[in-house]
């Protein structure tokens, strides 16, 4: 029969990416113990290196079993062992110590958000670390210059952190990266998000399609009023010239004596002096 229980050594803290090393070891046995590895009330249902060793002078032996890898899901949970005969009923099935290990791993995912709402030159941002243990902080860049910003809220849950910030943005901001990225404390790679600045452009656009309505009045206006000065001068300048060849026929055709068609060159002796008179009238008249 075993002399005593197996025994399950660990580190207590296990970071991602370190090397695994669970181990149990049975107690003296003839043949020597089966092993079970459990999380909890369940077997780990994983492959392990089992060993075994003989003490020749007694004729018994010990298994080892070791345990290389580990999952998120096990961490800050009771593992132990349990050691069994080969032959069912040979001896009592014994069952370790139990330990705990904190698993410590960094965030898989990243999200950045930007929150624009109304037209404003000030924009909120929320960035949120997911996936973490212990949850990570938060770092914020950007490519605009002397870029400064508000923390609006912090929210830190379990494995998660998130961070709400406000910062303002010039027209000459367009384009411009803002970079969140994790700080975690004990691990160096980080993960990192990062999105281009749109609001400024929106309210340059806003504002010049505005000037470009304002331009384009003002410029209808002064060619309507020009072209109506054109024409009033080309009005005015017809008149005058008129005026000028009529003024310029008359002086022609003054003191010019037109003698009357209808006054004969001999005096008719049937007609009345008073009758040539009123010709000539007539004629000056039509001048």
């Amino acid at each position: 029969n075993p002399n005593g229980s197996p025994q399950l050594s660990a580190d207590e803290v296990l970071l991602e990416g370190e090397p695994v090393n669970i181990t149990c070891t049975s107690s003296s046995a003839r043949p020597p113990p089966l092993l079970k590895l459990f999380v909890e009330d369940i077997e780990i249902d994983t492959n392990t290196n089992v060993s075994t060793t003989l003490d020749d002078s007694t004729g018994l032996g010990k298994s080892v079993s070791t345990l290389h890898s580990f999952k998120k899901e096990w961490g800050n949970k009771n593992m132990s062992c349990q050691q069994l005969p080969e032959v069912n009923g040979l001896y009592h099935e014994r069952v370790s110590n139990k330990v705990q290990i904190y698993h410590k791993y960094p965030p898989s995912r990243l999200d950045l958000v930007m929150d624009q709402g109304k037209l404003s030159n000030v924009i909120t941002a929320i960035c949120t670390s997911m996936f973490a243990n212990p949850a990570c902080d938060i770092k914020w860049e950007s490519t605009i210059m002397n870029f400064n910003y508000s923390l609006l809220e912090s929210h830190t849950f379990k494995h998660s952190t998130a961070l709400k910030i406000s910062f303002k943005a010039s027209n000459e901001d367009y384009g411009k990266r803002i970079r969140c990225s994790t700080e975690c404390q004990y691990f160096q790679n980080t993960l990192t998000n990062s999105t281009n600045v749109i609001f400024a452009k929106l309210i340059q656009s806003e504002r010049g399609s505005f000037l470009w309505i304002v331009v384009s009045v003002i410029a209808v206006v002064t060619l309507g009023s020009f072209v109506l000065i054109v024409c009033g001068c080309r009005k005015r300048w017809n008149r005058v010239y008129e005026n000028i060849n009529t003024h310029q026929v008359r002086n022609m055709y003054q003191g010019i004596a037109v003698t009357s068609l209808n006054r004969p060159t001999e005096l008719d002796e049937t007609t009345s002096p008073r009758v040539y008179d009123e010709i000539d009238e007539n004629n000056l008249s039509m001048k």
